[in-house]
């Protein structure tokens, strides 16, 4: 199923919950983007994908996420911070969503730099990334 952006509108779709989202995205991953939104379980490559990102709703749960699956988040680690649409509920009970746009990339030593301030508030992170700086951002 193919979804375009123009489908993920909160106005055409009442029910979809559309907010800001964190997921640590490698680089060995097909670019992000709507059409390469799919997740596994983790450890389960032959498994069927499933519509949407693995993602969550700030850098404190993406953590946490991360210590749970044993990795944790290097400092070198890519993170892109998004805004999203909800369309279920992954394996691990965390939001599938289909991205809209990418806010910010940055990575795992960023987040000991004053993100996990961010609650949701684009202002606030815009101010925090500056701070950072442009050299932090990412491709």
């Amino acid at each position: 199923m193919r979804v375009s952006p123009s489908d993920l509108r909160a106005s055409s779709e009442p029910t979809v919950d559309v907010g800001i989202f964190w997921r640590c995205h490698w680089s060995d991953l097909p670019p992000f983007s709507v059409e390469n939104a799919w997740s596994r379980p983790w450890g389960e490559d032959d498994a069927v994908p499933i519509r949407g990102y693995s993602a969550v709703e700030s850098a404190e749960a993406l953590v946490h996420y991360m210590e749970i699956h044993g990795s944790g988040i290097g400092d070198d680690d890519p993170i892109v911070i998004f805004e999203g649409a909800v369309v279920g509920t992954g394996p691990d009970l965390e939001p599938l969503v289909i991205p809209r746009r990418a806010i910010a990339w940055v990575r795992g030593r960023d987040l000991d730099d004053g993100i996990l301030e961010f609650e949701d508030d684009p202002v606030r992170l815009a101010e925090i990334l500056s701070r950072l700086g442009s050299a932090r951002r990412l491709k």
